[in-house]
């Protein structure tokens, strides 16, 4: 939806009569229509099926920097969304609107047509976490799960995931915490920040704790793609923590540094990166102890201090000590 909203020029079009692997325009759907041409060709495939199909065409867009897209085929369904997308860019790309907009995609997700519901999953994908976790989704877990680890499919999973841990349930909760434990136990890092994202929003404190139980409580090694996921997903739900949780996040934070200090600097990274200042005291701490010993990890951490207007002697004194040279 963001391409099409932020074109400048929209056009369906088909296989050129005179020559079946050149596009034609057929339909101005944006924009004043201009001498510049789609570098595209028909390929055989697109070919076939619009020769079976006379009113589909292939939707293209022109960006402002003169660049062109090819967005979708657009046949009876494809083209109401593009129409619905044309009639609230206005509204759906301003932060007030992102409700509309999470709430119209939502409603395909139960369309018969596996492409409609693919669009809507890169759509709400789209969508801040805050905003998505207060929508309404109809469809099941069983559905949101099936084809979770399909290769082909793999872009929409982090999606999916995020979905199941918002609808919540008993069912969600059990394929959630299955899904850690295979990870923790595998020690791979696919999707790991956003099961565990899915775990806190649909068990709260529980969830907090399987995390711990699962990844903190034990010696076993974290890599370091397995930290950053799971410092990701504990700025994303202490961003947006519900009630009563703030003492259980904090308290996660606070047991993965000490078991893995390694994660001191992907902490400050990522909740500044949220502009989550709830760690501040912990990154203060931390610079005061010299648990930052690489001189960009150092002032990045200062960094996430200063911005959240608590800069004072403790994180300038390091910095100071370790001169203003960056040889």
């Amino acid at each position: 939806s963001k391409q099409i909203a932020d074109s400048v020029e929209l056009v369906a079009k088909r296989p050129a009569t005179q020559n079946p692997f050149q596009f034609a325009p057929i339909e101005q759907l944006k924009g004043v229509r201009s001498d510049s041409i789609p570098p595209h060709l028909v390929d055989s495939a697109t070919r076939r099926r619009l020769a079976h199909h006379v009113n589909h065409t292939v939707l293209f867009a022109r960006g402002l920097d003169g660049q062109w897209t090819r967005l979708m085929l657009l046949d009876e369904h494809n083209r109401r969304i593009a129409e619905e997308v044309l009639a609230n860019a206005g509204n759906w790309t301003t932060p007030s609107g992102e409700a509309d907009k999470r709430d119209y995609f939502a409603g395909l997700l139960d369309h018969p047509s596996s492409n409609i519901v693919y669009t809507a999953l890169t759509e709400l994908d789209a969508i801040s976490y805050e905003v998505l976790r207060d929508g309404m989704y109809p469809v099941t877990i069983e559905d949101l799960l099936s084809g979770i680890t399909d290769l082909q499919r793999m872009a929409f999973a982090p999606i999916k995931i995020l979905l199941i841990g918002i609808i919540g349930g008993e069912d969600a909760e059990q394929a959630i915490f299955q899904q850690l434990h295979r990870l923790a136990a595998s020690g791979s890092a696919m999707n790991l920040g956003a099961w565990i994202t899915a775990a806190i929003e649909t068990a709260g404190p529980r969830g907090i704790h399987n995390l711990e139980r699962q990844f903190l409580d034990s010696d076993r090694s974290l890599s370091r793609p397995q930290l950053l996921e799971i410092v990701r997903a504990l700025s994303v739900q202490s961003k947006n923590a519900r009630s009563g949780l703030r003492a259980s996040l904090d308290g996660a934070v606070r047991q993965l540094v000490s078991r893995h200090p390694e994660a001191a600097p992907m902490v400050a990274q990522a909740f500044g990166t949220a502009a989550d200042w709830s760690q501040v005291g912990l990154v203060r701490e931390l610079i005061s102890s010299d648990a930052f010993t690489n001189r960009s990890d150092l002032i990045a951490a200062a960094a996430y201090v200063s911005r959240s207007g608590e800069l004072n002697g403790a994180s300038r004194h390091p910095l100071m000590r370790m001169g203003t040279s960056s040889k």
